[in-house]
């Protein structure tokens, strides 16, 4: 079996077995109040377009068990939570080094879920650093959580503006924003993400890091270091959101006389 055979498997997997927990939602009526984890999250969520449409494919999910147009009867079951973590599926292959999922959008069915998360505190997007996943945040670009407080990006790609835009977007109500072992994908580095988050004004909390022990296992380059940086982890935490841009002046005044002096 080809790798990219191997891949749409677990595409097609990860799709229904999401496709089944939508489909409960629905039949049982159930509403959710805190935390939403979805582990194995699809790039694409391959399901019937609608309630009468056929299987996309011989072994796909059928339309009876949850359909695309349904999506937007998930708000009484959605609507109430507070948290939400997706984490995409890896794909590990150690010949083929950097496996490319050229034929999928990552999480390109995020922005529908966004209508109906209106009280969404917490969001957390964890990838597997594969080339497409800067899409992930550019989607996310033109779309507001009005409650949110926290953010949280994990192994991935992204692009410094994308990740500027989204955070100014929310910048009345984001609190604390975290980064762990991601890349940028543009000549921008995490210097300019720092500078990109002067003056929002509810920010008390920012990490920065690359080379936790979650990533030790992976498949990547261990160029353990914040582009622009030179170092592992930038941590700035204060009580006050006054407090805080006080500190992120110091910290990148600090930052720029270490690189004058390289």
């Amino acid at each position: 079996m080809y790798d990219k055979d191997v891949v749409r498997l677990l595409q097609r997997f990860s799709t229904h077995s999401m496709a089944v927990v939508f489909g409960a939602m629905l039949r049982s009526g159930i509403r959710l109040r805190h935390s939403l984890r979805i582990e194995g999250a699809p790039y694409s969520f391959l399901v019937p377009a609608k309630d009468d449409s056929r299987r996309l494919f011989p072994a796909g999910t059928p339309a009876k068990t949850f359909a695309e147009e349904r999506t937007g009867s998930l708000f009484p079951s959605l609507s109430g939570l507070r948290e939400l973590s997706l984490q995409t599926f890896h794909y590990y292959n150690y010949q083929t080094h950097d496996f490319c999922l050229s034929d999928y959008a990552p999480l390109s069915w995020l922005e529908e879920l966004v209508p109906l998360l209106p009280g969404l505190r917490v969001l957390s997007i964890s990838g597997a650093e594969y080339a497409q996943e800067p899409s992930i945040f550019g989607q996310l670009v033109t779309t507001t959580f009005h409650h949110l407080l926290k953010l949280e990006i994990g192994d991935t790609r992204f692009r410094v503006e994308d990740i500027i835009r989204i955070l100014h977007n929310h910048s009345t109500t984001l609190e604390e924003f975290s980064i762990e072992n991601s890349r940028p994908v543009t000549t921008h580095n995490y210097v300019e993400l720092l500078h990109g988050i002067i003056g929002l004004e509810a920010l008390v909390s920012v990490e920065l890091v690359r080379g936790s022990s979650r990533s030790i296992q992976r498949r990547f380059n261990h160029n353990w270091t914040l582009d622009g940086i030179g170092d592992t982890r930038i941590h700035i935490q204060e009580l006050t959101p006054s407090d805080f841009q006080a500190t992120l002046g110091r910290k990148l005044q600090e930052i720029e006389n270490s690189s004058s002096r390289r």
